[in-house]
């Protein structure tokens, strides 16, 4: 990527995971930060030596700015929050799995061991399948989020190989597809079109990364033992509010509140 069909592209979850966070954050900054909406680079520069008085774009080196802006993403929480505000992610999606493993769990990060199978008593469990449902619920209730399947609350990367036993075919794309259909039955298809999963390797073990952004509208969540449950991120963990909490977390949290305090879908059966 270079030159101006670089600093136009609009970047992506796919562009930071393939092509390399660093340019595509880079890409997006450089062109999305006109006052206006618009980029200097999309106007032909005025001639030089005809005393037009204007300003002529310059084309920045990318390679000596680059990295000052990726260290910043770094260091500085609140310009990280701004570059993810304009990318339309959450901050910890601009993170690499190593980076999110560095920390604890916090307001947009949360790591969990599996989602289908209960490690304590070694059996299936719904109630694990609907905790991954609340923590995505929550994110899109609050400001986005990152959840990390494959990782216990001690940040230990322990892989989805019981995951995978759950669903057919019993590899990463089974277990992604699982996911997708789970989640639009405890939600809605607009609901889960806010969210992506992929599976990702951490040192040789097989991860899946959930990148979860702010929805638009307040969502309710159907699981195994409510429908209609409303979650938002407190701190480090999953709450849920009461009908009577509901519309001023709604009024504070969207400026044009649906007219309902939330949406919600009806349940389908999972498919594997």
């Amino acid at each position: 990527m270079t030159g101006h069909d670089g600093l136009c592209k609009v970047a992506t979850l796919a562009d930071i995971e393939a092509q390399g966070k660093v340019q595509a954050v880079f890409d997006h900054v450089v062109s999305a930060y006109g006052d206006d909406g618009s980029s200097v680079y999309s106007e032909a520069p005025a001639p030089q030596g005809t005393g037009g008085g204007g300003a002529t774009a310059t084309v920045p080196d990318l390679d000596s700015i680059t990295e000052g802006i990726v260290a910043r993403i770094k260091s500085d929480a609140e310009f990280a929050s701004l570059v993810a505000e304009r990318l339309g992610l959450s901050s910890p999606a601009l993170r690499t799995v190593e980076e999110l493993l560095e920390n604890d769990e916090d307001d947009a990060v949360e790591f969990k061991s599996t989602a289908r199978w209960d490690l304590r008593e070694n059996a299936p469990s719904k109630l694990i399948e609907d905790a991954v449902v609340k923590t995505v619920a929550d994110f899109l209730n609050a400001d986005g989020g990152t959840l990390l399947i494959g990782v216990g609350p001690d940040r230990e990367v322990q892989g989805l190989d019981v995951d995978y036993q759950r669903v057919k075919p019993p590899n990463g794309d089974g277990f992604v597809n699982w996911l997708t259909t789970h989640l639009i039955n405890a939600l809605d298809h607009t609901a889960a079109s806010h969210v992506r999963a992929r599976i990702v390797e951490h040192d040789g073990v097989e991860t899946c990364r959930v990148d979860v952004g702010r929805s638009p509208r307040p969502l309710l969540a159907n699981t195994s033992a409510k429908e209609g449950a409303f979650f938002v991120r407190l701190n480090n963990s999953t709450r849920p509010l009461t009908v009577d909490e509901q519309p001023t977390y709604v009024s504070e949290h969207w400026s044009q509140p649906a007219a309902s305090s939330a949406s919600t879908s009806s349940k389908g059966e999972d498919r594997e």
